[in-house]
């Protein structure tokens, strides 16, 4: 579950440790063999805005021009 929560993408392809100390960072390329082996077209992540405040809907995001 960890690996799922914390993983971040990176700009080369294949895997290495994540600079954040936790869990790993992926490449392109395990995107996209992520994406055909689960018939998926996107994967959507997210990290709250520093401006955002919690319970922000797509309705505030798009007013504060973060969407």
């Amino acid at each position: 579950m960890l690996d799922l929560l914390w993983s971040d993408p990176q700009p080369q392809n294949g895997r290495s440790v994540s600079k954040r100390g936790v869990s790993c960072q992926f490449g392109p390329d395990v995107t996209k063999a992520f994406l055909e082996e689960n018939h998926l077209d996107y994967i959507i992540r997210s990290h709250p805005h520093p401006d955002v405040k919690p319970m922000a809907t797509p309705v505030t995001l798009l007013q504060l021009g973060m969407m």
